[in-house]
């Protein structure tokens, strides 16, 4: 028996949501639909209904905004990686604003905004120095599709690629058995590595012809198969070695511009204490370790707390801790002046809020990922007597929901 094809109905986008889609009503029941723009009338149908929500795909766009464009990829909308590449360039940094106020108008439930600069990439197109794949069953590199339950999407380019990487792509191709689980590859100045994840501990059988790093990485172990084991990236004139199994950002580009915001927010002086928290390989902290007294970095990664004493080696005012921030921020006795905080997307623990409210650091710089998790952090930050001064949006992600931002907090 055939499976039925679900109905067609038509929306009125209203407004735009976190995560890439606009919201229309239907029969009383809010409609998510991606690649669509506030005001557009679209024809959806439905792929996923909850009680008070429905998730929908595009199937035509009845009466487009004024503001669409034709996108430069050709598999936009089928590939779940942009989001917005039918949009200005310019509108889609106005939409993330928006995004961005209203989620901290809704969960935070501040009134009157701080000041929100936005600040674009220097590249929107081929920024990025890290890409994954996935392989499908004949071992071809893919991205996973934007709609559900559909095959991986095999791809020959990708236009936010760096060039090294799009170079590179024509040529990967793995046994259909080959175990592996996913392809990485990463590029930095003049230099490139392909690394290989998965749950096996055998290496896989590989010919390398390209001049680059290769690496096997399984849960118990990091295997070089050829060249080295990690990447050197260059950052507003300081060198940074990030090892395969380390995180570093991936728009290189606007990571000098997020260094420089941060190091602008406040006056820094030899006498304070810094803690940097989710330090990594210590980007932060390289360029504060000159300006300050004394830098207490935390990090959970063993890789990239390794690349952190390589990368900060120079300097003997910095103490590095191994470990979750939530168990040892409660444990820290020292005075600290300022907090640099740089979480992952799940952003602060209730139990490194509380504790950094004890601390009672003056600033708090804390770098976000994620809009909704930054938020439910203002009104806990508040709770403890801090507020929001200001926000920066740097745009890390062009043509992605994705919004990356500098927020400065005042214990007052």
């Amino acid at each position: 028996m055939n499976k039925q094809t679900p109905p067609t109905i038509q929306v009125i986008l209203a407004a735009s949501a976190y995560g890439g889609s606009s919201v229309g009503r239907y029969n009383g029941k809010a409609v998510f639909v991606p690649f669509t723009i506030p005001g557009e009338v679209v024809k959806v149908s439905i792929v996923e209904e909850k009680k008070n929500f429905a998730l929908a795909r595009l199937v035509e766009v009845v009466k487009p905004s004024p503001l669409r464009v034709e996108p430069p990829c050709p598999y936009h909308s089928v590939c779940g990686g942009c989001h917005y590449q039918h949009l200005p360039y310019q509108e889609q940094l106005n939409l993330k604003r928006t995004i961005f106020g209203e989620q901290l108008k809704k969960i935070a439930k501040i009134t009157d905004l701080p000041p929100i600069e936005v600040v674009p990439s220097p590249s929107q197109l081929g920024y990025r120095n890290n890409v994954q794949f996935h392989l499908n069953s004949q071992g071809k590199p893919c991205f996973v599709p934007a709609e559900t339950g559909v095959p991986l999407l095999a791809v020959e380019d990708c236009l936010l690629m760096g060039n090294a990487s799009k170079e590179l792509l024509p040529y990967l191709s793995f046994e259909s058995e080959s175990g592996i689980d996913r392809v990485i590859l990463r590029e930095a100045e003049g230099s490139s590595m392909l690394i290989l994840e998965s749950d096996e501990l055998d290496v896989p059988a590989l010919q390398i012809e390209a001049d680059m790093s290769v690496v096997h990485i399984t849960e118990q172990d990091t295997v070089v198969l050829a060249g080295e084991d990690y990447l050197v990236h260059q950052v507003a004139g300081q060198k940074f070695k990030v090892s395969a199994a380390s995180f570093f950002q991936v728009n290189t580009q606007a990571t000098a511009v997020m260094v420089e915001k941060v190091l602008d927010t406040i006056n820094w002086d030899a006498e304070m204490v810094v803690m940097d928290l989710y330090c990594g390989v210590g980007l932060f902290s390289k360029f504060l370790a000159p300006r300050v007294g004394k830098i207490i970095a935390l990090e959970v990664s063993s890789s990239s707390c390794a690349d952190f004493v390589d990368n900060l080696d120079e300097f003997d005012n910095v103490e590095l801790y191994e470990g979750l921030a939530e168990e040892i921020v409660p444990n820290i006795r020292s005075k600290v002046d300022v907090v640099v905080a740089d979480p992952p997307r799940a952003g602060l623990d209730s139990r490194v809020t509380d504790a950094l409210a004890k601390l009672m650091p003056t600033w708090l710089v804390y770098v976000s990922c994620d809009p909704t998790t930054f938020a439910r952090d203002v009104a806990r930050l508040a709770g403890h007597g801090y507020e929001l001064a200001s926000s920066t949006i740097l745009d890390m992600f062009p043509h992605t929901y994705h919004i990356e931002s500098i927020n400065l907090f005042k214990r007052v």
